[in-house]
């Protein structure tokens, strides 16, 4: 049984925004990106839920959170994010 650390955020401020490392994926290959050296992952459907409970616990004072998806190009795995 996985148990969700609610209490992690210690802040007296609401959190606000988050950003998730969604996937390392990309369809650009930009010469300058120092991302294709550590090869493609994705976040874990398990670790994607607990962040999002947790930032939605963290922020519950709060009218609005931002959730933003970080690294590479997350619409590449576009089924996941509609779960």
């Amino acid at each position: 049984m996985r148990t969700l650390n609610l209490s992690a955020y210690s802040e007296t401020t609401p959190l606000a925004e988050v950003d998730l490392d969604f996937t390392t994926a990309c369809n650009l290959r930009c010469a300058y990106c120092y991302k294709w050296d550590k090869g493609e992952w994705h976040l874990s459907r398990e670790v994607a839920f607990d962040a999002v409970v947790w930032a939605l616990h963290a922020a519950s004072e709060n009218k609005t959170l931002t959730i933003a998806l970080m690294e590479g190009e997350p619409l590449l795995n576009f089924s996941f994010l509609k779960e």
